[in-house]
């Protein structure tokens, strides 16, 4: 897993969280007030990719290799206002 983001963000805070069930992986982003405007999430084969723009100009990203292939048309994303859950 690599992880990169040039937003404003203390190395000690957890921005995101995740867990498995036997048939899917969440992803949770902790950052209120996004618009599904200001998110883009790509997925192919293995790898996730998040970039979430901020609203002080700075862009938050993720990127995931994973273990096994996605479902990318069983798979799906929602904003609210205190997060972003993939």
């Amino acid at each position: 897993m690599l992880e990169e983001s040039t937003g404003n963000f203390s190395a000690t805070r957890n921005v995101y969280d995740w867990y498995q069930t036997a048939t899917h992986v969440i992803l949770n982003i902790m950052i209120k007030n996004l618009k599904e405007s200001d998110v883009k999430v790509k997925l192919i084969d293995e790898t996730l990719d998040v970039s979430c723009s901020l609203a002080d100009g700075n862009e938050f990203k993720l990127h995931f290799n994973l273990f096994k292939s996605i479902y990318v048309s069983e798979s799906n994303w929602t904003v609210s206002p205190s997060k972003l859950e993939v």
